[in-house]
């Protein structure tokens, strides 16, 4: 562990990168000491698949479109795609968000967080809310297991194949768009792979489809290029499922999760960087996330200096957080309010704005998003649980708000701008969560 940073810094930094800053909804966190405590309790989390919240049910279908469609009636498709996008869309958000808030398994559902940014799909395409949470099942029940598995459950999921056009391609005619994000965003980054790799994967991934009746992955064998193909050095007859495994089977991949995973968890490096190698190939050939994940919290670096400037937190994070913190859970009969803030913030869940996913860091210090944070800072100090400062002494509200939120590392600025606002606990805690400490992860 670092010497630099306290270990209540270390912990505070561990609650909030492997979950959402509070430990207050794990079973065991009064025992929770320090740091190597801290990371054993969030990597404490089998069994895991399961969520704590009932989730929405009766959701449009694929089959439920097709029958609208056979039967020629428009008007009842169009009420449908009415029906999925302000009720059935927000309903899923507001699930997800009171999900992260109130889970036992915050790490889970940080881990499915940050792997639906990675395999980025979006309801803007995608158009059915119930194909989307199926995506984010299937995520979640494989956080912390092999990840060329997920990565190939994901290739064969319904909302991926329309997102990135797999439906679309067939022999003959191929549609390269998933073959080059597999590789480019999801697999293996830019300059491992060259455009002949890119088009015999393309190739390889022709008749993957879905079952619209019961969105089950199938394969076409009318639309499936049978032909020699040449992929990474790897020439024969390949399909889909060799593409993947060919992939993993390189060094470059497991260094390229290990770098993406490291960035999101501690702060950005690239897949050349030291670290990324000496993880992926500690973890090679397993590509175990599980395993990754632990490796990286008992990092030195995970807990170093750099890292807890390293990130700022995303709007999802910095809403989940607080909500945490404060004790506040979302009300589903107002499913626009959500959806709302989300769109204010710039970071809708379930609707990234391309397949790289959502950006890191500068992106989300702009203006707009500074006096987004200051606004729904007010409302949430407002109306959340602040009673632990409410009920200090004004000489010791500063200390109140800094343990409340998990910022002990507030810097004098920071405290010296709290210390004249103690007067009105609502401020001081507003304020808190305006400060460059909260604002980054």
């Amino acid at each position: 562990m670092s010497a630099s940073l306290s270990t209540t810094v270390q912990t505070e930094l561990i609650f909030r990168r492997l979950g959402f800053g509070t430990n207050s909804t794990l079973p065991s966190s009064q025992a929770i000491k320090n740091p190597s405590q801290a990371i054993n309790s969030l990597l404490q989390v089998e069994p895991l698949r399961t969520t704590k919240l009932p989730q929405p049910t009766g959701l449009t279908t694929s089959a439920d479109l097709e029958h609208a469609r056979a039967a020629k009636n428009p008007a009842q498709l169009k009420a449908m795609f009415r029906t999925i996008r302000q009720e059935e869309f927000p309903s899923i958000v507001i699930w997800w968000m009171n999900e992260m808030i109130m889970s036992s398994q915050p790490l889970v559902e940080k881990m499915t967080l940050l792997l639906h940014s990675h395999f980025a799909t979006a309801i803007s395409k995608v158009r059915l809310a119930s194909l989307m949470l199926d995506q984010n099942n299937t995520i979640r029940s494989n956080v912390f297991g092999n990840f060329e598995s997920l990565t190939l459950a994901l290739a064969q999921d319904p909302a991926m194949m329309i997102w990135l056009d797999t439906v679309t391609n067939i022999a003959g005619k191929p549609n390269e768009n998933f073959a080059r994000e597999l590789m480019e965003r999801f697999t293996l980054g830019v300059g491992n792979y060259r455009q002949s790799d890119v088009s015999n994967a393309a190739r390889a991934f022709t008749g993957w489809r879905f079952n619209k009746e019961t969105v089950a992955f199938e394969i076409n064998p009318s639309r499936h290029d049978n032909g020699v193909k040449t992929f990474l050095g790897v020439t024969g007859n390949l399909g889909g499922n060799d593409i993947i495994s060919v992939i993993f089977e390189r060094a470059d991949s497991s260094r390229f999760i290990a770098a993406s995973l490291f960035s999101m968890l501690a702060y950005p490096i690239s897949n050349t960087d030291p670290i990324a190698i000496e993880l992926g190939d500690m973890i090679a050939p397993s590509n175990n996330l599980g395993s990754l994940v632990a490796n990286i919290a008992n990092r030195p670096e995970f807990l170093s200096t750099t890292s807890l400037n390293g990130l700022v937190k995303q709007p999802v994070e910095y809403l989940v957080g607080a909500m945490k913190a404060l004790k506040i859970t979302l009300d589903p009969s107002a499913p626009k309010q959500i959806i709302n803030i989300l769109n204010q913030f710039g970071q809708v869940l379930f609707d990234p704005p391309n397949v790289g996913g959502w950006p890191q860091n500068s992106y989300w210090l702009s203006t707009a998003s500074t006096q987004s944070r200051a606004s729904i800072a007010n409302i949430l100090a407002t109306i959340g649980d602040i009673s632990s400062v409410e009920d200090s002494a004004t000489s010791d509200r500063v200390d109140a708000t800094i343990a409340l939120l998990g910022i002990s590392h507030s810097g004098p600025e920071t405290l010296n701008a709290l210390a004249r606002v103690t007067s009105n606990p609502i401020t001081t805690v507003a304020l808190a969560m305006c400060s460059p400490e909260y604002v980054c992860n």
